[in-house]
């Protein structure tokens, strides 16, 4: 919603808000996102799994920069942006029509400190 706040903003203020939640949703997001990592990826994987999302996120960075640069001249920022919540929303609803994705709860795990409570 941010981003689409952001291309549908009337003035810079209300466009630098909208960034302004933009980037406090990303925040929020990612402290869920690193609880279901460590989860959900057996401990003998979690270096090679994270290495790997860590490798592939910092490729991501300038790859995007250079298409959102490219995309930038054709359409306008404001296209940009649509085109970026457009994209976020078609990929939030192909993940949420997702049964395992919509469940809630992690499978159930025993805890180091209760494996080592006697009682």
């Amino acid at each position: 919603m941010a981003l689409a706040a952001v291309a549908l903003a009337p003035t810079v203020g209300v466009a630098d808000l909208a960034n302004v939640l933009l980037g406090l949703a990303l925040i929020c997001a990612g402290v869920p996102l690193g609880t279901v990592f460590q989860a959900l990826v057996p401990d003998a994987m979690r270096g090679r799994v994270g290495g790997i999302s860590s490798a592939v996120s910092s490729l991501a960075i300038p790859v995007t920069y250079a298409f959102v640069g490219v995309l930038g001249d054709a359409v306008g920022a404001r296209g940009t942006y649509a085109i970026g919540a457009s994209c976020l929303m078609v990929c939030a609803l192909a993940a949420f029509s997702v049964r395992s994705v919509r469940r809630t709860h992690l499978p159930q795990q025993t805890s180091s400190c209760e494996a080592m409570t006697p009682f």
